[in-house]
């Protein structure tokens, strides 16, 4: 079987388990589960994304971005292989015990053993062969690599002239239907090329940063909003000061605080604490009271000589 043939293979055999494996509950015992499962998932995202991307406000668990990243520089077709290898691994565990493991196993001998046929293998596949056994199924699994080309046979059937006779049409027939129904049972989906995981990639960079930027529109937005509750909380702050109840406020906390010191005053004068007598001085008091009536009268005399 030549390359292309065997990436062919694989990319079906990734499609079918895929599908598969990564939409089954987590609950479901067929589901991988701790580092199996932390590396399958980075596989899987190797093969359809490429390396790794870090985005902010991603919810990647940090296991599953670390296993991503030691993946880096994989190709997506040994990405696709290496996942192959391990869902088959993983599957042939459980085959004694779940029933879905085995008949994924059948269905992925199956697209190799129709790959197989199709590249003209000497061997017929009728329509009254039975399915592989558990058994030869693990031998099925693996694309044989050292295979004759379809042409060489095409040469060889020539120069025996070997006639096809209607029975064997018919069993080829019989084959192609076989497969089909495979594909239609396992929902197997067409072979993506890389060009489609390419443009895969590039959308689904597109929506993370579509998400980016209106995440990042919200949060502007919410910034300021915040910046305008601020400045109308100042604006009002700065109104209320000019009230009259503002100035009621400031004026009896003032009076409050000089009438405590003032009764604190009386008390230590009426002990005779000579702290108190030092500062209410008597003779200090008829100066300070003599100096503001003559301020008061200075004020009156001048404000009648205006009018």
């Amino acid at each position: 079987m030549n390359q292309y043939r065997r990436e062919q293979v694989i990319s079906k055999q990734f499609q079918q388990v895929s599908s598969y494996l990564e939409e089954l509950p987590a609950e479901h015992a067929l589901k991988p589960t701790g580092e199996d499962a932390a590396h399958l998932h980075a596989l899987f995202k190797q093969a359809t994304i490429g390396d790794v991307i870090r985005l902010p406000l991603d919810k990647t668990p940090k296991r599953d971005l670390e296993a991503w990243e030691n993946l880096k520089g994989m190709t997506i077709d040994e990405a696709k292989a290496q996942y192959v290898d391990k869902s088959i691994k993983w599957l042939q565990l459980h085959k004694d015990k779940i029933k879905e493991a085995n008949e994924l196993i059948t269905r992925l001998s199956r697209i190799t053993e129709y790959n197989n046929n199709d590249v003209g293998s000497d061997e017929e596949y009728s329509s009254t062969t039975a399915p592989p056994s558990n058994d030869s199924a693990e031998s099925l699994l693996h694309v044989p690599i050292d295979k004759q080309q379809q042409s060489t046979n095409s040469s060889l059937l020539q120069s025996q002239n070997i006639n096809l006779s209607p029975s064997l049409i018919y069993s080829s027939d019989n084959d192609d239907d076989e497969f089909e129904e495979a594909r239609n049972d396992s929902s197997l989906l067409p072979t993506p090329s890389k060009s489609t995981f390419h443009d895969e990639r590039i959308a689904e960079i597109e929506k993370a940063l579509e998400r980016l930027q209106a995440e990042v529109s919200a949060s502007n937005e919410r910034t300021e909003a915040l910046r305008q509750d601020l400045v109308e909380d100042q604006i009002k702050k700065q109104v209320a000061k000019k009230t009259w109840t503002w100035w009621i406020k400031i004026i009896t906390k003032h009076a409050i605080i000089n009438g405590i010191l003032l009764l604190i005053g009386l008390a230590l004068f009426s002990r005779a604490s000579p702290f108190a007598v030092r500062i209410i001085d008597r003779s200090r008091v008829l100066e300070i009271w003599k100096y503001t009536k003559r301020l008061l009268i200075d004020w009156k005399y001048n404000y009648e000589l205006k009018r």
